[in-house]
């Protein structure tokens, strides 16, 4: 019994985390904090890291349900705005499905670094790299398996589109790891500092 109350605590706050990273995903999507306009149609965004830290901190149901928010998202504001680029971002194969594969590799690669004895922050900063370079990387294949037209028309094909990828693809890594990086190392010091303190009420 106690074993099952346990589960379904740790059950509920992991739902309760998603529902508040979830929330940081749509919060920033809805301010110039987290969007970043480009003069090229594209914007500079740290929406994607709220996924990364879900898939870190939660594993892959974070990364797989925090994805999928930040796709619904991308896909709301496309369809109420679209301008340039943005209105492929009205498809969801193009909106929802590569936020959703991107917190699933995210976690994949936290966890793999993890199995072979990588700390964990490094871990971390590692997966927040790959996974947002493969977050870029899964978009722009996205764009040009199912919007192949539009690509051409808008940006003259995919080194057009690669063009105006590539400065975005290194700001928000670099981003990424340099927040992911400073989220994980204070969860973890605070959480040694819990233990230890846990440590010493034990030993009165």
């Amino acid at each position: 019994m106690e074993a099952t109350g346990a589960q379904r605590l740790s059950v509920t706050r992991k739902i309760a985390f998603i529902g508040v990273l979830g929330a940081l995903t749509v919060l920033l999507g809805s301010t110039p904090i987290g969007l970043i306009p480009t003069p090229w149609g594209l914007n500079v965004t740290i929406l994607h890291i709220p996924t990364i830290l879900g898939a870190l901190l939660l594993g892959p149901v974070g990364g797989l349900g925090i994805g999928a928010i930040f796709g619904i998202s991308s896909m709301v504001r496309a369809i109420s705005n679209p301008v340039g680029l943005s209105i492929m971002f009205t498809n969801p194969l193009i909106s929802i499905l590569p936020r959703v594969l991107f917190g699933l590799t995210a976690w994949l690669v936290f966890s793999g670094l993890g199995k072979v004895r990588v700390p964990k922050v490094l871990a971390a900063t590692i997966a927040a790299v790959v996974g947002t370079l493969l977050h870029t990387t899964y978009v722009f294949l996205a764009m040009i398996v199912f919007a192949g037209g539009q690509v051409t028309n808008i940006v003259g094909g995919v080194k057009g589109l690669f063009l105006l990828f590539l400065p975005n693809a290194v700001a928000e890594t670099i981003a990424a790891g340099i927040i992911i990086t400073a989220i994980i190392s204070a969860v973890y010091v605070t959480a040694g500092r819990k233990s230890k303190l846990s440590e010493i009420d034990s030993a009165k």
